[in-house]
């Protein structure tokens, strides 16, 4: 058919926006044919797990823990089906371990791993569940702009630069692994890791035993060619935090007297934030609980002493790992944005779960971003329950109830 020279010209954008859209899986496809070395064309050529990379190659691989199922009580979601935050929760769990890689690159500031011949080693990367699409394979080259000699461990991870939970328990939780495999930061000539600026991430890598002196930002890395890099794996997969992260930070953290506190963590001018939060404020008033809003500073030694906390999912829950035990973990969860992460973190750190399901905004086209507006019926029924739920692990003692 004979188009107008308009129309095809429109055709041939229409089609350009297509191919541009296929993104990095088509990458993944076209990489390996792709000519000359990965640092002056194209993204990596071939990707692999971290084990068979090493026993292919005879580099060293310790494990720590081998690929295993896990097994959660269910969550407790008030006015949903249960099955709606299941969806994003894996059954099992890769091996996780330090690999040590002569000659190996460290990928921006999200720290991917590409190994000395081409090999893109996702399970060290957020994306390990869905390696074709991590960015990486956007890449137009690696040319390295730093080269560290010596030994170089690495912490950094998938948004951890800029987002403190990530932070937490993706990146500073992977020193367990180094501990786990016997390395030690005197072997260790520098580590790199999520930018710290925050007085709360500074304490978190200090009782984590960092050296500060070692210290190398992520966020000054272009692409970083380390003449041996020790590479501890991503902790679990996205959005499901192991248990042994919450173990990790139990055994770091100072132990506090448990005050029984219950503290509300407001994101009060933050996306997410509660629009009725005045609303949900006078209603927990009511059961005993504080007002929290964090900030820049660290309130991870709050959490320890408290045995019920309730918010919407963020960051600042993260902290919710230093909760003690059987403490009660009341999430107000977003219609738009209904992930696993706080269910995982809970029932890692051995909390009870409970969900309520939150109205997203919806004249906000950003999902993460609506802010959202809690049923207050539904969340008065979640409190009470999650005060049953603290009677069954305490001493009789005097009822929660609402106060006078």
């Amino acid at each position: 058919m004979n188009l107008p020279p308009l129309f095809r010209n429109r055709q041939r954008l229409a089609r350009a926006a297509q191919r541009r859209l296929r993104g990095c899986v088509r990458w993944v496809n076209v990489a390996t044919s792709l000519p000359f070395d990965f640092r002056f064309i194209g993204p990596p050529r071939q990707m692999s797990s971290t084990p068979a990379y090493c026993s292919a190659n005879g580099f060293t691989w310790i494990e720590v823990y081998p690929e295993q199922s896990v097994t959660r009580p269910d969550p407790v979601c008030i006015n949903y089906p249960a099955s709606r935050m299941r969806e994003g929760v894996f059954d099992s769990l890769p091996a996780a371990g330090v690999a040590i890689l002569p000659n190996a690159r460290v990928v921006g500031e999200d720290g991917w791993i590409v190994g000395r011949d081409h090999t893109f080693l996702p399970d060290h990367s957020w994306f390990g569940a869905e390696p074709a699409k991590c960015p990486i394979f956007r890449a137009g080259c690696l040319k390295p702009d730093h080269f560290f000699s010596g030994r170089t461990a690495t912490l950094a991870s998938d948004f951890a630069v800029f987002n403190y939970g990530h932070t937490v328990h993706d990146a500073i939780a992977r020193v367990h692994l180094l501990e786990k495999a016997g390395l030690a930061w005197p072997d260790i000539d520098r580590v790199i890791v999520p930018d710290l600026r925050s007085e709360g991430r500074r304490r978190l890598a200090a009782i984590a035993g960092i050296p500060f002196e070692k210290i190398v930002n992520a966020s000054t890395l272009g692409v970083a060619e380390c003449e041996t890099l020790i590479a501890p794996t991503f902790p679990g997969l996205r959005r499901n935090t192991p248990p042994w992260v919450a173990e990790f930070w139990a055994g770091k953290a100072k132990a506090v007297p448990v005050a029984k506190r219950r503290l509300y963590i407001s994101r009060k001018g933050e996306k997410r934030s509660v629009s009725n939060e005045d609303e949900v404020v006078e209603l927990l008033g009511r059961y005993g609980f504080e007002v929290l809003v964090p900030g820049r500073n660290p309130v991870f030694d709050q959490f320890q002493s408290a045995e019920m906390v309730v918010g919407t999912h963020g960051a600042a829950m993260a902290d919710a790992v230093f909760c003690p035990l059987h403490s009660v973990f009341i999430e107000l969860t977003p219609s738009k944005h209904i992930y696993p992460y706080d269910y995982t973190i809970a029932t890692a750190a051995n909390m009870r779960y409970i969900s309520v399901l939150a109205e997203s905004d919806e004249s906000c086209r950003d999902p993460e971003k609506a802010n959202i507006r809690v049923p207050i019926a539904y969340l008065k029924q979640s409190v009470e329950l999650g005060h049953a739920l603290l009677q069954e692990h305490s001493t009789p003692s005097a009822a929660l109830g609402e106060t006078a």
